[in-house]
């Protein structure tokens, strides 16, 4: 099998993934982690590629980037994108890879958050063009964007794999406190 691309989101959890991502990288797994530079990176995950940014670019900022590093720079047909306080393995990289197409993200969890560990294709990032970054709360963006992935025909399926949060660091606050209904236009 071909590397397997994971982009993974690292804006306040950066001592969460340092407890349990692998050191050296695991199997075939290319991790990249987007770190939003206000953070100390720990000498374990130095390693890895990291993508420092100067500013919060917040959720979607982040998903785009991963979607220009990996499809445009890197030229991957699929990726998977993901967040730091997220627990993944690598049967659920495997399986969430396999099932995606142009016509198909796949999520590893079957709820609210879906898209906290979400396999995309090349094809559907261009067809439905990049996050909307006009979102000032979490999950707006992810409704957004699978609202226009619905009204192009294009499906969400899950992989339904027990992913725990290991802690209430973003969309688990934000649907606990409400703020799922705000945007910035």
């Amino acid at each position: 099998m071909n590397n397997i691309p994971v982009f993974i989101l690292s804006y306040t959890g950066i001592n969460e993934l340092d407890k349990w991502l692998p050191v050296p990288p695991s199997n075939n797994i290319m991790y990249y982690i987007i770190d939003n530079g206000r953070q100390d990176i720990p000498e374990r995950l130095k390693p890895y590629i990291i993508h420092t940014t100067k500013e919060n670019i917040f959720c979607a900022g982040g998903w785009n980037l991963a979607c220009s590093i990996g499809f445009k720079s890197l030229e991957y047909d699929k990726i998977i994108i993901t967040q730091d306080d997220l627990k993944f393995d690598h049967t659920s990289c495997i399986d969430a890879l396999a099932a995606v197409g142009p016509d198909t993200i796949v999520g590893g969890r079957s709820d609210f958050f879906f898209y906290s560990f979400f396999a995309l294709h090349r094809d559907t990032y261009n067809k439905l063009g990049p996050f909307d970054e006009n979102y000032l709360f979490v999950t707006c963006e992810d409704n957004d964007y699978a609202y226009r992935a619905y009204i192009n025909n294009i499906r969400h399926i899950s992989i339904n794999r027990y992913l725990p949060n290991m802690n209430l660091t973003s969309k688990e606050l934000s649907w606990k406190y409400g703020n799922h209904e705000y945007l910035i236009s």
